[in-house]
């Protein structure tokens, strides 16, 4: 049996129906795609909300901990100058 291959005449109602399968796949990729770089803004939005209130807390908490760590500086200056000679200045 010798191999059997299409004619090379095209059937315009195939090609007609290729069109419109096309023309749906093509939609259908397109509504894909649009859904998905929605999807991905979203979580980027997300994300830098996320980050931003990261910041926002460490911004607290720096200042907190700056807060105390000048108020220990002070107190051992206090206690430096209170137990050191009267001559001695710092």
């Amino acid at each position: 049996m010798a191999n059997e291959f299409p004619s090379s005449a095209q059937d315009p109602t195939a090609t007609a129906e290729a069109a419109g399968a096309f023309t749906t796949l093509k939609s259908k990729a397109q509504e894909v795609g649009a859904k998905a770089a929605q999807r991905a803004d979203q979580a980027r939005v997300s994300a830098a909300s996320g980050m931003d209130t990261v910041a926002s807390n460490l911004h607290e908490q720096g200042d907190r901990m700056a807060s105390a760590a000048h108020g220990a500086a002070d107190a051992v200056s206090h206690g430096a100058s209170t137990c050191a000679p009267t001559t001695w200045k710092p």
